[in-house]
């Protein structure tokens, strides 16, 4: 398994999003999350933020204190 660290971000809760492009096989790439309690640990479990037929790469993330947005590059690999 091969994976890119994307982007954090940090949330007035204190949590913050982990995103990241981790190799799916067959030359695609998904993009996954994580969310961190205000002192590192995980409040959860990883999850799929995008996943598909074409590479989910270079996510972003924003928030508005309240809530995340991510978004992200899909491309096929031909």
């Amino acid at each position: 398994m091969t994976s890119w660290l994307s982007q954090v971000k940090s949330k007035a809760t204190g949590k913050v999003l982990v995103a990241w492009q981790e190799f799916a096989g067959e030359k695609q790439y998904d993009l996954k999350g994580l969310l961190l309690s205000g002192d590192g640990k995980p409040a959860g479990a990883a999850f799929t933020i995008a996943s598909g037929p074409h590479n989910e790469v270079s996510a972003a993330i924003g928030s508005d204190g309240k809530n995340f947005l991510t978004i992200w590059q899909a491309f096929d690999e031909e």
